[in-house]
């Protein structure tokens, strides 16, 4: 488990990153976020670790991996592949969860041919990786419209991303998108009017379908807070770590403030 802070002034922050990232992807995060309490990040499946067997079974183990490490409850900040997995964790075990940051989440399929067709997506993917290896699947990868957005950076930061998933292990990667994609994840939709944990879902103010799907959770729970990163696409945490970071400590503000005022009145 990366770990950058060991200070417990407040719920500790636990940093879920996406897909072909690596607990590492949060570093500019982080180096913007003051170093006032606990923050890690650990290992996802296929990411160094590769144990878990359904998106259930990795969830529960996250939620397990925190109470054993004495982190709960917890803030976690999750992107993408993370934040999904956040998302499990707000929805399946609440009790390790005292706030939620989820950058790009998606609450599952509803649909099943909308299942099904992804599925075939990501069976061309899993493909790639066992046939081709790691280098033509990222080439492939980061040719994808989704990321357009981050031509806009320096190429050291593109060149900072490209590196981390050049050194991922094409068989994990086959693995995550098999156990923990997004057609193996549980549709959490209907349950979210259940979730009592604060939530603030943060996306690209161009990524426009997740914008819509965050719009969509925000109807079937308006205590969800939302919020949209000027300028980015799908990975505001690469794009704007600093924008990330302040909605991270104003979000931290907020749910603090609101706890002290309820206990205060009771």
């Amino acid at each position: 488990m990366k770990r950058w802070t060991t200070r417990r002034c407040g719920a500790p922050r636990v940093f879920l990153h996406g897909f072909s990232g690596a607990p590492e992807s949060f570093e500019r995060v982080v180096a913007e976020l003051p170093d006032d309490r606990t923050q890690v990040a650990p290992p996802l499946l296929g990411h160094g670790h590769h144990g878990a067997d359904s998106f259930s079974a990795e969830v529960a183990r996250l939620a397990n991996a925190i109470r054993e490490a004495d982190l709960a409850p917890a803030h976690l900040i999750g992107y993408s592949m993370g934040a999904r997995l956040g998302l499990g964790l707000v929805v399946e075990h609440p009790d390790v969860v005292e706030r939620a940051t989820l950058i790009g989440v998606s609450p599952g399929i509803g649909d099943d041919e909308a299942r099904r067709l992804r599925r075939q997506s990501d069976q061309r993917w899993i493909e790639k990786l066992e046939t081709e290896g790691i280098e033509p699947f990222v080439a492939d990868w980061e040719a994808m419209p989704m990321w357009a957005s981050q031509r806009q950076l320096p190429e050291s930061v593109r060149a900072e991303q490209r590196a981390v998933r050049l050194a991922s292990d094409a068989a994990g990667l086959a693995r995550a998108i098999r156990v923990v994609g997004q057609a193996e994840m549980p549709y959490y939709r209907p349950r979210l009017h259940d979730v009592t944990v604060p939530v603030q879902i943060l996306v690209g103010q161009r990524d426009e379908k997740f914008v819509r799907l965050a719009l969509g959770m925000q109807r079937e729970n308006p205590r969800f807070d939302m919020a949209a990163v000027d300028g980015c696409g799908h990975n505001p945490v690469l794009e704007r770590p600093d924008l990330i970071a302040s909605h991270i400590v104003e979000w931290e503000g907020a749910c603090e403030n609101g706890c002290a005022a309820v206990q205060g009145g009771s």
